[in-house]
């Protein structure tokens, strides 16, 4: 066994290029590497070896050893810690490179091979055998093989630039330190032309350990320029080591200074300096534009937050405002329900005389007046009238005027009434009442409905209609609440809406939509009437309000109500322009015209999906003032 002296006397020798490598050394290089790596194959192994770019140092003794231990090469995975973290770095480097055709040559400076010739030996050969004597056989290479390490060299990214490949240390002499001689002597530029600048390796977790010794680092910052130029290999990690510049040997004086005078020391730090210093720049400035960003993203922020605030406080006075004008709302509700009952109660107690009798001397009649109304008859009372019998939308002007039906008169001519001797058409049916002439609504003072006749849809219309109603009526929130309402269109508006139901918005060039886009609905003809333009007809339609929802705020773009909500009732909109109805007698309608704000509030309804109105009659009518009467 050599001793660990003689050991570390040995210098690593350079193979020569894979065309001039002795049989015997290269075959026992790729026994050792073999035996470290028993996956490997050989094949595979002297195919990679023979690589151009592949460098190899070895380090042999001088003399084959008097025993025969040489010949037992083991695996290095089965010796001690220490030798077992140079094996590992073997065994990382050799089964990993068969992944990767990348060399360090590439294509910016290629190397020319370690010892090509005899003139150019590398530094230090010794321990008996130059490296001339390398390009014959070496006699027992296998027993006098110690350890030997493959490598690539080139220049890349500016750097003379080695790369440990493949690391194989004889089992026997593992414990003295030679894979540590083999690694820092291709460090400190053992075979490779030059010293190289920064070193490279692969190495599983086993040998991270192993190279840290020699300066490497796992750094993922530092080492993510050379993931450039080499690939990855599995279940390994890129180590890099930056190589310090060789000292002069400080007993020669002049080789010193020739040392300092070509590298030229000054200069370089004058160049890290300013290069430092430009770097420091950019980024100053970089900071400094992110520090302005940054406060006029804070400013920003406080500006939003300031609108916010104001925009909250506005929602929360809104609110209070619509609160207060809710009661207001409601106590206006209250006190006109309020109103009408004590008007009804005094229309009640004022009515002593009956008034399904006529006088006992009525005024004179025309021959063609029927006998029923002659002197000394009494009138037929409202169920003699066909039209009362089917109740085609009398009940509702019954409630609308708050008096009993059976109080109405019913006649087919208007002599028996007024002092006019001109009889109706026998087709017209007259709905008087005293009470009448002031629970007319604004717009028509003093005037009175005259009813001609009511349209009902045809059977199959208002089977399909009723249908989907009842469906649409089901999945309201409070389906049991129900209204006969009235609803007013132009005529042809009307006729659709009798057969194919409210599947259209009303086409009005009005602008009163003033709530929303929907249908409007009202509990009283005389206030409906106004929105039919100039049509004399209005529709009773039976609508599922449902839930409704009280609203005091316009809002034309509304397109349905609040969650939880069927409808929306209103305080009403501004009457229409009455210009037709003054052209036709100004001085007996005394219509409001154009000024809109005289008209007061008319409770309306408001329908957003037209299932839930089902149109039952159209009513054609006309009106005529109290003086006619």
């Amino acid at each position: 066994m050599v001793s660990h002296a003689a050991l570390q006397a040995l210098t690593p020798l350079s193979l020569v290029r894979p065309a001039e490598r002795t049989p015997q050394l290269f075959d026992a290089v790729m026994e050792m590497y073999h035996a470290v790596l028993p996956n490997v194959g050989r094949r595979f192994m002297r195919k990679y070896l023979s690589r151009a770019h592949i460098h190899t140092l070895v380090l042999l003794l001088p003399e084959a050893p008097a025993d025969d231990c040489q010949d037992a090469v083991q695996p290095a995975a089965e010796s001690e810690p220490e030798s077992e973290s140079e094996s590992a770095s073997d065994a990382d480097g050799s089964e990993r490179t068969s992944a990767s055709d990348r060399s360090l040559h590439g294509e910016e400076e290629p190397s020319a091979s370690i010892g090509q010739t005899d003139s150019h030996p590398p530094p230090g050969a010794g321990g008996g055998v130059t490296p001339s004597s390398l390009t014959a056989d070496v006699p027992d290479a296998r027993r006098r093989l110690v350890g030997c390490v493959s490598f690539e060299y080139g220049t890349r990214l500016g750097q003379r630039l080695v790369q440990v490949s493949l690391l194989g240390v004889s089992l026997n002499y593992q414990r003295h330190g030679v894979g540590k001689k083999l690694v820092r002597a291709l460090l400190e530029g053992e075979g490779t032309p030059a010293r190289p600048e920064a070193a490279i390796a692969w190495a599983d977790h086993r040998a991270v350990p192993f190279f840290r010794q020699f300066g490497f680092s796992d750094d993922a910052i530092l080492c993510a320029r050379y993931r450039e130029i080499s690939e990855p290999w599995e279940r390994s990690v890129l180590m890099s080591a930056q190589l310090p510049p060789p000292l002069p040997p400080l007993s020669d004086g002049s080789a010193s200074a020739r040392w300092v005078e070509e590298a030229a020391f000054e200069e370089q730090i004058a160049a890290w300096r300013h290069s430092r210093l430009l770097e420091y720049s950019k980024e100053l400035a970089l900071v400094e534009r992110l520090q302005a960003e940054i406060r006029m993203l804070r400013e920003k922020v406080v500006r939003q937050q300031g609108h916010a605030a104001y925009l909250a406080a506005e929602n929360a006075q809104l609110k209070r405002d619509k609160l207060a004008m809710r009661k207001e709302f409601d106590a206006y509700r209250q006190l006109r329900s309020t109103q009408y009952e004590a008007d009804a109660e005094a229309a009640a107690n004022e009515s002593a005389v009956p008034l399904s009798t006529l006088p006992s001397t009525p005024p004179s009649t025309p021959p063609s007046t029927p006998p029923s109304l002659r002197e000394g008859n009494e009138v037929p009372m409202a169920a003699t009238s066909p039209l009362l019998e089917e109740e085609h939308g009398q009940s509702e002007l019954h409630a609308e005027l708050q008096v009993p039906a059976e109080t109405f008169l019913v006649a087919h001519t208007c002599s028996a009434y007024s002092n006019t001797t001109q009889p109706m058409p026998s087709s017209t049916t007259l709905l008087f009442h005293p009470e009448q002439l002031s629970r007319c609504k604004p717009g028509v003072e003093s005037a009175v409905f005259r009813l001609h006749r009511s349209i009902a849809p045809c059977a199959a219309d208002a089977a399909r209609l009723q249908l989907r109603y009842e469906r649409c009526r089901a999945s309201l929130n409070q389906p049991e609440l129900q209204l006969r309402l009235f609803y007013a269109a132009p005529r042809k508006e009307l006729e659709a809406v009798l057969s194919r139901g409210f599947t259209e918005l009303p086409s009005t060039d009005l602008g009163l939509e003033v709530y929303g886009r929907g249908w409007y609905f009202s509990k009283y003809a005389s206030h409906a009437h106004h929105y039919n333009g100039g049509s004399s007809c209005v529709l009773i339609a039976q609508v599922a309000v449902g839930n409704a929802e009280t609203v005091v705020r316009r809002d034309a773009g509304r397109g349905a109500p609040s969650n939880g909500f069927d409808s929306i009732v209103i305080p009403g909109r501004m009457l229409p322009s009455q210009s037709h109805l003054e052209a036709e007698d100004k001085s007996r309608w005394k219509a409001g015209g154009n000024d809109r704000n005289r008209s007061p509030v008319n409770e309306e309804y408001v329908i957003f999906d037209g299932s839930q109105a089902l149109p039952l009659y159209i009513l054609e009518y006309e009106l005529a003032s109290a003086d006619s009467f």
